[in-house]
C-alpha cells in the first residue's frame, strides 16, 4: 500500500525530477552507487546516536533509490545489470540501516528493552529481511510473483524510520520481527498454491 502511494505521487513529479537528473548528467548506475553511500552515512548516523536524524535520512534515502529505475525508463538505458544492482543496494541499504542500530544499542544507546533482547532481534530482523526479498527473487526466478505478505519493503522503511525517529527502535523490532516472519509463510503459501495451480492446469 506504501508503495503504491509512492509510485501515485512519483508520477505526478516523474518529469521535473528525469530532467533534473539529465541537466545533472546522472546515470542510472551512479544514482545507484550515491544512494548506497547515503544508506551507508545514514547508519553512520544511527550508530553515533543521531537516531531521529538517522530515521528521518532512513525515510528519504530509501524514497529516492526509485529515481535510477526512473531515469532509466524514461532515457531507455534499461538494463540487466541496472535492475540487479539496484535490487542490490537495496537490501544492502536495509542491512546497513539495521547494522547502525546493532552499534547504537552495543554502545549503550537509549533502550527500552533489555540489550539481551535487543541484539538478537536486530540479528533476527536482518535475516528474516534478507529470507523476505529472497523469497520474492526466487519465486520470480520462477516465473510466480513473489510480492505476497504483510511486510514488503516500503513498510519496514517505514516502521524502523518510525521507530528511530521516535526514539522505539528496539521495541518496534519485535512486530517488525514476528510479521517478517509471517511475511515468510504467506510468500511460500502463494508460491505452493500456484505451483499447485499450474501442476493442475497442465
Amino acid at each position: 500500500m506504501i508503495e503504491t502511494w509512492g509510485r501515485s505521487l512519483l508520477a505526478h513529479v516523474e518529469l521535473p525530477v528525469v530532467r533534473c537528473l539529465l541537466w545533472l548528467r546522472l546515470t542510472p548506475n551512479l544514482i545507484s552507487w550515491i544512494g548506497l553511500g547515503l544508506a551507508v552515512a545514514t547508519a553512520c548516523l544511527i550508530a553515533a546516536g543521531w537516531t531521529r536524524w538517522g530515521g528521518l535520512a532512513y525515510i528519504l534515502v530509501s524514497g529516492l533509490d526509485s529515481l535510477d529505475g526512473l531515469l532509466a525508463r524514461s532515457t531507455g538505458r534499461v538494463t540487466r545489470y541496472g535492475a540487479c544492482l539496484d535490487s542490490t543496494f537495496d537490501r544492502l541499504s536495509e542491512i546497513c540501516a539495521l547494522l547502525g542500530l546493532l552499534i547504537h544499542l552495543q554502545l549503550g544507546g537509549p533502550m527500552r528493552l533489555p540489550l539481551s533482547w535487543s541484539i538478537p532481534l536486530t540479528a533476527a530482523v536482518i535475516g528474516a529481511s534478507v529470507v523476505v526479498s529472497y523469497v520474492k527473487a526466487r519465486a520470480e526466478g520462477l516465473d510466480i510473483p513473489g510480492k505476497a505478505g504483510w511486510l514488503q519493503r516500503s513498510e519496514r522503511i517505514v516502521l524502523l524510520g518510525a521507530g528511530l525517529m521516535l526514539n522505539v527502535a528496539d521495541v518496534v523490532l519485535v512486530p517488525m520481527c514476528l510479521a517478517l516472519l509471517v511475511t515468510i509463510g504467506q510468500r511460500l503459501h502463494y508460491v505452493a498454491r500456484h505451483d499447485r495451480g499450474t501442476a493442475r492446469d497442465k
